[in-house]
C-alpha cells in the first residue's frame, strides 16, 4: 500500500521531467550538430543489433554490466557486497548473475534492487574518462559513448519484465513508475553532457523536480 501511495506521488514529477526532456531533444534538434557523432555510433549499433545481434542470446557482458550496476549502487548507498557472479551460463539455481549485498531499505534498497534498469554503466564510465578527453578528440570518442548508450537502452528493454525478481520485491506499479522517472532523468542528462551543455544540467533537474512543488504552491 505504502508504495502504491509512493509510485502515485512520483507521477507529478515523472510528467514534469517528461515535459522539461522535451525541451532538451527540442534544444538538441535545433542544434544536432555537437551531437551527430554520438548519433551515428548509437546508430550504428543499433543496426548491427537489429540485423544481427537480436538473435543471439544475452551474453556475459551483458550480466556483468547488470550485476556491477547493482555493486555500484551497493557502494554509493554506503552497502558492503558480500559477493559478485557474473557469467554467461547459469549456476545451479538458474541464474547468470546474482550479487550478495548488505541488506538495504527504502530509497537505498530501491536504488541497489532497479539500477540496473536506468543507469547507463558502460556510458557512465566513458563520460567520466571523457571529462580528460582532447577536444579535437571528442568526435572520435562520442562514437563509443554513443554504442555503449544505445546498447544499454536496448539492453534496459529487454531485460525489463514482471519475471524479475528486482521488479517484483520493489512491486510491479512501484517499480515501472519509478523506472519511468529514473530513466527521464538519465537519458536527457547524458544527451545535454554529449551535447556540450552540461552547465545547464542542474537547471534541467531544478526544474524537473521542483516543477510539481512550483505547481502544488500556486493552487
Amino acid at each position: 500500500m505504502i508504495r502504491t501511495v509512493l509510485a502515485i506521488l512520483i507521477i507529478p514529477f515523472a510528467l514534469s521531467f517528461l515535459f522539461h526532456g522535451l525541451g532538451v531533444f527540442l534544444k538538441i534538434i535545433l542544434n544536432p550538430a555537437p551531437i551527430l557523432p554520438f548519433l551515428f555510433g548509437g546508430g550504428v549499433y543499433g543496426l548491427i543489433w537489429l540485423f544481427i545481434l537480436r538473435r543471439r542470446k544475452r551474453g556475459m557482458w551483458d550480466t556483468f554490466e547488470h550485476e556491477l550496476t547493482h555493486v555500484i549502487f551497493c557502494i554509493l548507498c554506503l552497502k558492503k557486497v558480500h559477493s559478485f557472479m557474473a557469467g554467461s551460463k547459469a549456476d545451479q539455481s538458474g541464474r547468470l548473475g546474482v550479487v550478495y549485498h548488505e541488506q538495504a531499505s527504502g530509497l537505498r534498497g530501491t536504488l541497489i534492487t532497479l539500477s540496473p534498469y536506468f543507469f547507463p554503466t558502460y556510458t557512465a564510465f566513458l563520460l567520466l574518462i571523457r571529462l580528460f578527453v582532447a577536444d579535437s578528440a571528442l568526435g572520435v570518442f562520442d562514437l563509443f559513448v554513443g554504442v555503449t548508450f544505445i546498447y544499454h537502452l536496448i539492453s534496459n528493454w529487454q531485460e525489463f519484465g514482471f519475471h524479475q525478481s528486482d521488479i517484483t520485491s520493489q512491486t510491479k506499479f512501484f517499480s515501472v513508475v519509478f523506472i519511468i522517472l529514473a530513466n527521464l532523468i538519465i537519458i536527457p542528462a547524458v544527451l545535454l553532457i554529449v551535447h556540450g551543455e552540461a552547465g545547464s544540467l542542474l537547471s534541467y533537474l531544478g526544474g524537473g523536480f521542483l516543477g510539481p512543488v512550483g505547481l502544488f504552491f500556486s493552487l
